[in-house]
């Protein structure tokens, strides 16, 4: 069985929407294996996207190698103009190792940066996030010679003196931010002895060099204590995105002993929080600070309501439009069908569309099931279809049209999805490598805001 174990069979639910999914290309099926023109199936790789090239790079992930034993990549995959290739195998001896749920971003013409994540453990019994399963290494790829640095050695090549200052600790599923040509923000994450981190890292893309806040430091390592304080109680997998200089995280998982294999919905949470870069200071905003104890509230299908709220969760798809509103698909949490969370539960893959809007703070249902565990419909390969969806997962890859050259694909601004863990076209679970388009063009408030499409991260 996978290391990711899925649970429940397929509830397939009929729905209308105002927004649309096209199957552009991959398998409809499950596990498929890593080719010479595609990465196979994987969940939890990390992504950047280049924007002044109109690329995505794409590092390593878990993917299925037979049994019950699934292992993490270490290969870089650059996707441009609808094609993917593969730009380092990562057999030599200079590649990073292996991993999955890394921090990653990048200075546009410039380099590709990677932060931890968690690695292989043949030791590892599949329930524990072992302490030698953290990574805390700090790596660059060069994308003018197509060469992997440790962080010393990258900074010997651009003339800097090595500086052995304060770094994160090692860890893995900690949210992370992009600003573009700035900054890479990391927060939480596992972290050793089988804890949640909630300390706030800031990788600057120019210095090379790490800083944690100044509030951050402040703040005592007892979780408990520090929940009762303005300021985000450690968690890992959470869904983050940015407006200007305020970063915002929602949900989650808050309980240090649900661990991501265990598939459990016990300490997923729904809060929203809001960080000023220039005050060094965190709002909360709304929803549950403790771990969901109630299903979602989804209200009626396209209209915002203070009583909307998602079922907690954690590791959901999400992009940002220009107005830094919220779109969000999936990932791993509480649906609507279950009266109450406990211990005896497993929480479900989910395929619902959520919108937020960072002015009105309200949230807004806009499409997908209300019921978890869905399977993808696919319908014909590039073609669109108002019945076709993915399937439920958590952990992909997203990115927005800014990599095409295809006018009319610009114009529109349309967002995309790839793999994760989930339910493929017969309801089967398994890493997917499916790509899909997201289209919100026919949806009457994104008509009226005319959005930019961009990734939360």
């Amino acid at each position: 069985m996978l290391s990711y174990i899925i649970f429940g069979l397929c509830t397939c639910v009929a729905y209308t929407q105002d927004i649309s999914w096209t199957w552009l290309s991959g398998k409809a099926v499950a596990n498929e294996p890593v080719s010479k023109d595609q990465p196979g199936g994987r969940s939890g790789a990390a992504f950047w996207q280049q924007k002044d090239k109109q690329a995505l790079w794409l590092f390593g992930g878990e993917t299925p190698v037979g049994h019950d034993q699934p292992s993490v990549k270490n290969d870089l995959w650059r996707f441009s103009h609808g094609q993917w290739s593969l730009v380092n195998d990562g057999q030599s001896p200079d590649a990073p190792p292996g991993r999955q749920l890394a921090a990653a971003c990048g200075l546009d013409d410039s380099f590709f940066v990677l932060f931890g994540g968690l690695g292989n453990n043949p030791q590892a019994q599949g329930e524990k996030v072992e302490d030698q399963d953290l990574l805390g290494d700090t790596w660059i790829f060069g994308l003018e010679n197509n060469k992997w640095y440790t962080l010393e050695e990258f900074q010997k090549t651009e003339g800097a003196a090595f500086v052995n200052g304060s770094v994160p600790e090692a860890r893995g599923d900690m949210a992370f931010w992009c600003q573009p040509g700035d900054t890479m923000s990391i927060f939480g994450g596992f972290g050793k002895n089988k804890t949640l981190y909630h300390d706030l890292w800031t990788f600057d893309l120019k210095t090379l060099k790490w800083e944690e806040s100044t509030l951050s430091v402040s703040i005592p390592d007892n979780s408990k204590f520090a929940s009762h304080l303005e300021y985000p109680t450690a968690r890992s997998g959470s869904t983050t995105w940015i407006v200007g200089k305020r970063l915002f995280l929602w949900g989650g998982n808050i309980l240090p002993t649900n661990f991501r294999k265990k598939h459990l919905m016990i300490g997923n949470t729904g809060d929203l929080w809001e960080y000023n870069q220039t005050s060094d200071t965190w709002a909360y905003r709304l929803g549950p600070r403790i771990a969901c104890t109630t299903p979602g509230k989804y209200g009626e299908q396209g209209t915002a309501d203070a009583e909307n709220m998602p079922g907690c969760r954690r590791r959901a798809a999400a992009w940002v439009d220009i107005h830094g509103n919220l779109w969000m698909f999936g990932g791993d949490g509480v649906d609507d069908s279950q009266e109450s969370v406990s211990v005896f539960k497993h929480s479900k893959l989910l395929s619902d569309v959520w919108h937020f809007d960072t002015v009105t703070f309200l949230w807004t249902w806009k499409g997908g099931s209300q019921q978890g565990e869905q399977k993808g419909v696919f319908g014909d390969i590039g073609q669109h279809s108002s019945d076709a969806h993915p399937g439920s997962r958590c952990e992909p890859v997203v990115w927005d049209s800014s990599v095409y050259n295809d006018e009319e694909r610009r114009e529109r601004k349309y967002f995309y999805i790839f793999g994760g863990v989930g339910h493929d076209l017969n309801g089967h679970d398994g890493y997917l490598n499916d790509v899909w388009m997201f289209d919100t063009n026919m949806d009457t408030s994104v008509l009226r805001n005319a959005p930019y499409a961009g990734p939360s991260i």
